[in-house]
């Protein structure tokens, strides 16, 4: 369930065109800890022009660039494949694998306090840019819904 049935009840097909074009893009912080050092670009190069752009003023931060490929096995998935732009965040996966992903120690405790105010800095940022530019990021096409 999660992501997918969101999306389903909520975007996906011609029933939720409204609500999907009201949705600028997805961004997704999930598969990692630690500071965010960029984005997963999903080979979207209008939207890596645009993400470099406004990634420029977070260097000092910690951000570093973006990355032109895709990763697979996040929540942004379910949003691209209603038709809306899904992004996942670049992070460091070095305490952060098979032993705490997502298991009885991935709790708060955890969480560092001065990553989380540099995570929310750069969420905050690029959805204050993606909710105010006049360009809008190439939508990828829906795909149609799988069984599972």
């Amino acid at each position: 369930l999660g992501s997918r049935a969101y999306v389903a009840a909520h975007y996906a097909g011609a029933a939720n065109k409204v609500a999907r074009d009201n949705v600028a893009a997805y961004l997704n912080l999930d598969p990692g800890m630690g500071p965010v050092y960029g984005w997963y670009m999903e080979s979207s190069a209008p939207a890596k022009t645009m993400f470099d752009t406004w990634g420029e003023p977070l260097k000092e931060l910690g951000f570093r660039r973006n990355i032109e490929a895709g990763i697979t096995n996040t929540d942004h998935l379910s949003f691209r494949d209603a038709g809306i732009p899904g992004f996942n965040a670049v992070q460091d996966y070095v305490t952060y694998d098979v032993r705490t992903h997502h298991t009885n120690v991935d709790t708060y405790e955890r969480v560092q306090e001065e990553d989380l105010k540099q995570n929310a800095v750069v969420i905050a940022w690029y959805a204050l840019n993606l909710a105010t530019t006049d360009e809008r990021i190439p939508r990828p096409e829906p795909r149609p819904p799988t069984s599972r």
